[in-house]
């Protein structure tokens, strides 16, 4: 009888701390299975896809998102661009990460494996000393238990002038000897949060 008891008591134990995890948990973006893009227009007819390399993010349970970009892994596929875009456009010297925070409904990450969902989210985007409120349409895809992948549906489209960086982007044009760079730029990504 006491064997018993003492099982019982185990078994108890050990579910009540595997709830406590499950509830504890906390998603973290993948790198390795995501990415973050934007497109620049010169010249009113020159389009080009950029990207960044490094970045990370997490996601509680409660549904807080916190994602940060590091802007000095900026990829435009030209190493000479790159620098140019680190100092004379982000100003990665002073301000070295871009941050979007949100808050979302917990209910998506209950989705069932193969489910998927539309959503929209709209949080705060800091970037060069600037917080801008930013929304994104987005499909909310479950990949298996503990695993969500999370596009845009729509590009969102920044605007230059919002974060202070229309100096820099001018800066850019002379250097570069073109006749303009857009203002608006649109930003799309495709991201896995694992549990």
């Amino acid at each position: 009888m006491n064997l018993h008891r003492a099982f019982s008591a185990s078994l108890v134990i050990a579910t009540l701390f595997l709830a406590s995890f499950v509830v504890q948990a906390k998603y973290t973006l993948s790198q390795s299975d995501s990415q973050i893009n934007f497109i620049s227009v010169k010249n009113d007819r020159v389009g080009e896809i950029h990207s960044f390399d490094k970045f990370s993010g997490t996601l509680s349970n409660e549904g807080k998102l916190n994602v940060e970009v590091t802007l000095s892994s900026v990829n435009t596929a030209i190493d000479i661009r790159n620098q140019r875009m680190q100092n004379l456009l982000f100003n990665t010297d002073v301000f070295p990460n871009a941050t979007f925070s949100a808050q979302i409904e917990p209910s998506l990450l209950e989705l069932s494996a193969g489910e998927s969902t539309t959503t929209t989210v709209a949080g705060q985007l800091s970037l060069h000393g600037q917080s801008v409120p930013m929304e994104f349409t987005l499909r909310v895809n479950a990949l298996a238990p503990g695993k969500i992948q999370v596009n845009t549906l729509v590009p969102s489209l920044l605007n230059v002038d919002d974060f202070d960086l229309g100096k820099g982007l001018e800066a850019l044009r002379e250097i570069a000897k073109l006749q303009n760079i857009a203002y608006s730029v649109p930003l799309t990504f495709n991201v896995v949060f694992e549990a």
